[in-house]
């Protein structure tokens, strides 16, 4: 990885920008954030140079994704449990999109450093071997050329060599760094370093240096046919990355594990496990989800004998048919959770009452799940309660303060269902209260407020939840229906805006849209902005009756019918589609009775 920063550009045909920044994209050379964390710290840099602290703070949290070997000198950021919690405290992991947030979080830093330090200027950023790129590095070179304003983006599907980098200073320093830090002193160059130090390095190394220098490691452990310890350091990438949420890029790394899984995990049953549950998890989170239950059927259920670690896969199977299954199983669901509980009894003579009670509460929360897509919400809440009830009584306050959280939050949904609105919002508040910096219970209970009529409330819910997140789009979405049911349609416009910069294929947003173009006296605009809502999903409905409503009011009513017959197509027991349908065959019919007469008689005068 490496940047250069010049007066002019060899790209051929384009004119010299006033600055060029070239970077490296490639996965396997720089990791995650590959060709990004060089222009973030110049970023960081030349802001705080230029006396820019409320903006860097402004941008703390995608700061800390990139900069992790920066963590001293950064804004400290909002700590979620999720990110505190370690070992058996830490039950949840992130959501998907939450790595997705702060590439929209670092492009926004991206466009502030140049609005700072550019000016009017325009500057190239050109990401070479950009098909070499992982997910998310691809994703944010993508929405650089998307949403820049000043940056001219150039994306090269080529290998990073000499002509790109003469001196390739970086790299060099790099190797010097990872040789100190193997070695513990200067002056001696990589090829020096013995094969023991290489293979400890994956090993010992604390987690901020090993992100900064993994991908050298793991060449030159690779170079050297070091394939256990080439096994070991991909590991931990994998598990460092599957616990910061970026689970595109952990996936990557299952193969070269597997191919030597055994070899590195011995005769370790936990070590075997814990291996199998990380990649379990990068592959289900990204829907490759027949890999994950081949997965274990193949490296943890021939192998696993101890009952406590039986019971946490059996668990995780009971999860696959139900949570992760695009047709759940329930009844393959509750075989596998009745195994858990069987095996989590026979383990527990040799737990720790403690431990033993938190794994018995644990699975009784995958149970209450089950109970709520059986349709048994009663039976889900009791769960929920006695789980919350049985974890305080035995561990109190301190321990396992993230599981207690979701158990509020799974009963909090239930009470939802069962439309027990007031203590779902109770439940809600308790999960804040033990979780402050979760941004997605603010979100959820912002909805549920809104729907209540709450809006003040519920916009308070939503600045808390925008607050503690790198850019959300869906709360800017839910704060710009807030505003437009308060009657501030100029904001309402201005959230919607933004909210549509950062995720433009949201068909709720588009239809959205449609109704404040309606409200601001511009109906001309409202077919184009469905149809886009349709053209991102044909089978949406709040688009497929908008767009009905729209072409009736023109008397356009052939066009009407075959929208809202679209829509009784996706809900079928619907009634106010059943009507809105009579009213246009109604219509339809008194048109054509009025043509008849005037074919027979004439127009009325």
């Amino acid at each position: 990885m490496a940047t250069r920063i010049d007066s002019e550009t060899s790209d051929a045909g384009m004119p010299p920008p006033a600055r060029a920044l070239h970077v490296d994209a490639a996965f396997e050379r720089g990791g995650v954030w590959a060709g990004i964390e060089p222009v973030v710290a110049l970023a960081l840099t030349e802001l705080r140079a230029a006396g820019e602290e409320a903006m860097v703070d402004r941008h703390r949290i995608p700061l800390y994704a990139v900069l992790r070997d920066r963590w001293g000198v950064l804004p400290a950021i909002p700590l979620t449990l999720t990110d505190s919690s370690v070992g058996l405290e830490r039950t949840r992991n992130y959501p998907l999109d939450r790595a997705y947030r702060i590439v929209h979080g670092l492009v926004d830093l991206m466009n502030d450093w140049h609005r700072i330090v550019g000016g009017a200027k325009r500057w190239r950023l050109t990401a070479h071997a950009f098909d070499a790129a992982g997910h998310l590095a691809e994703r944010f070179f993508r929405e650089m050329a998307r949403r820049s304003g000043g940056f001219d983006v150039v994306l090269l599907a080529d290998q990073v060599g000499e002509s790109a980098y003469p001196a390739s200073l970086e790299a060099e320093a790099r190797q010097s760094l990872l040789a100190h830090h193997l070695h513990g002193y200067d002056g001696i160059s990589l090829a020096d370093v013995g094969e023991e130090a290489l293979a400890d390095a994956s090993l010992k190394a604390p987690t901020d240096a090993f992100e900064s220098f993994y991908p050298l490691l793991l060449a030159e452990q690779r170079h050297r046919g070091l394939t256990i310890d080439a096994a070991a350091t991909a590991l931990r990438a994998l598990c460092i990355y599957n616990h910061n949420g970026y689970y595109r890029e952990a996936a990557l790394f299952c193969d070269s594990v597997t191919a030597s899984f055994d070899d590195l995990v011995g005769t370790d049953q936990t070590r075997r496990w814990n291996c199998v549950g990380n990649m379990f998890q990068a592959l289900a989170m990204t829907e490759r989800r027949h890999d994950a239950k081949t997965l274990i059927e193949h490296f943890a259920a021939p192998h696993l004998t101890e009952p406590a670690l039986r019971a946490k896969m059996h668990y995780v199977l009971a999860m696959i048919h139900l949570r992760y299954s695009d047709h759940p199983d329930l009844a393959l669901a509750e075989h596998h959770l009745e195994q858990a509980l069987a095996d989590i009894e026979r383990a527990a003579p040799s737990l720790k009452l403690e431990d033993f009670c938190f794994f018995r509460v644990f699975i009784g929360n995958g149970i209450a799940f089950l109970r709520v897509r059986q349709g048994r919400a009663d039976d889900a809440l009791q769960l929920c309660h006695d789980g919350h009830a049985e974890l305080m009584a035995t561990l109190g306050e301190d321990r396992h303060r993230l599981h207690r959280s979701v158990l509020r939050y799974n009963a909090a949904q239930v009470l939802t269902m069962v439309g027990a609105t007031d203590a779902a919002i109770e439940a809600y508040r308790d999960a804040i209260d033990i979780d402050p910096n979760y941004s997605e219970y603010y979100n959820e209970l912002g909805n549920i407020l809104q729907r209540e009529g709450r809006l003040a409330e519920a916009v308070s819910c939503y600045h808390q939840a925008d607050a503690v997140s790198a850019p959300y789009s869906e709360v800017l979405f839910n704060l710009s229906i807030c505003r437009c049911r308060m009657d501030d349609w100029r904001e309402a416009a201005i959230l919607l805006d933004r909210a549509m910069l950062l995720d433009a294929d949201k068909p709720e947003y588009h239809v959205l849209a449609a109704e404040i173009a309606e409200h601001d006296g511009r109906p001309g605009d409202v077919p184009a902005l469905l149809r886009a809502a349709l053209a991102i999903n044909p089978d949406y409905v709040p688009a497929l009756v908008n767009m009905a409503t729209s072409l009736f009011e023109e008397g356009r009513l052939e066009e009407a019918l075959r929208f809202v017959n679209r829509a009784i197509e996706q809900e079928p027991d619907e009634q106010v589609h059943r009507d809105n349908q009579a009213a246009i065959v109604e219509a339809l019919n008194t048109d054509a009775s009025v043509a008849m007469e005037e074919r027979v008689t004439g127009p009325a005068a």
